[in-house]
């Protein structure tokens, strides 16, 4: 069965129910998504203002972070500036990759958000719950 036809048997099963029939229009799969879609939304409105910020200030911090450095860490002739531009890049890449997949928590997060507190929550917290399981604890010797 396609989700089409899924949604349309969802439709028609609320609409004609004696008791849902009155909430037909609040019930289903176009419903929840539309409502979980208006959750989401909010919740990215709220964050983006608090994301911009901590971004100008990140940038701000770093600018005077550059503006600290002298110029005995860069090279005055042409040809030892890329190795050093390079691994600047490479780390940069390594960084950016972290934050994406949520790994820096461990080292400046107090609390984390969205992607990072997915990847604890599933890395850490989950992981630790199956590990606990003992897969044999209810199953005897004839069991197995």
């Amino acid at each position: 069965m396609s989700i089409t036809e899924a949604i349309k048997i969802e439709s028609e099963f609320f609409n004609t129910h004696p008791v849902y029939s009155p909430n037909a229009a609040k019930m289903g799969i176009p419903f929840l998504t539309r409502f979980l879609n208006k959750i989401l939304v909010g919740h990215i409105q709220r964050c983006i203002p608090d994301l911009t910020k901590q971004i100008t200030l990140t940038i701000q911090q770093k600018e005077r972070e550059l503006l600290t450095y002298n110029s005995q860490y860069l090279p005055v002739d042409k040809k030892n500036q890329g190795p050093i531009i390079l691994n600047l890049i490479s780390r940069f890449i390594e960084e950016y990759g972290n934050k994406l997949e949520g790994r820096f928590v461990k080292d400046i997060a107090t609390e984390c958000q969205g992607g990072a507190r997915i990847n604890y929550i599933f890395h850490k917290i989950f992981r630790n719950v199956v590990n606990s399981i003992d897969p044999f604890e209810y199953l005897t010797e004839q069991d197995i």
